[in-house]
């Protein structure tokens, strides 16, 4: 028995996990719907620091783009569930089945995920602030500050 290379496990996985419209045809919808709520999410925030009255939208849009991971995390763990079926050539479960019994564990996955985006973001808005306060300071002081801005560009 010769070792599969990652590349080609990877590319098999994906081909057993979509073989099936079903699941390509959930994820594709849920991540749709994850990547449009998301960024409604975002620019409702960005308008609420204009407009008091725009933040009757965030608890709502911030529901509907938690739903949209929940079931795209569902979604892939049970397409991930068909996919090892296939390979280890048993019947696999149907997609229902499949979502139920690997919903437990793709949830806690995306919660890790999730938790990793969220850090994540948080650095990038730190370094982005002190590469602001950086260059602020070479402008308004003198010229030490934009040499820092820059490197941490």
């Amino acid at each position: 028995m010769t070792p599969l290379p990652f590349g080609r496990a990877l590319a098999l996985g994906a081909g057993a996990a979509f073989a099936r419209p079903g699941a390509a045809l959930l994820l594709g919808l849920a991540t749709a719907g994850g990547a449009l709520t998301g960024t409604l999410f975002w620019t409702a925030g960005l308008a609420a620091l204009v407009d008091p009255n725009a933040t009757s939208f965030l608890p709502g849009l911030l529901v509907a783009a938690a739903a949209a991971w929940v079931l795209e995390a569902a979604v892939l763990g049970g397409a991930v569930l068909q996919a090892g079926a296939t390979l280890r050539r048993d019947t696999a479960p149907p997609l229902a089945v499949a979502i139920r019994s690997a919903a437990p564990r793709a949830l806690g996955w995306a919660v890790l995920a999730a938790a990793a985006l969220l850090a994540w973001q948080g650095w990038e808005t730190l370094l982005s602030g002190s590469g602001l306060v950086l260059f602020m300071r070479g402008l308004f002081v003198g010229t030490g500050g934009l040499a820092g801005a820059l490197a941490l560009a």
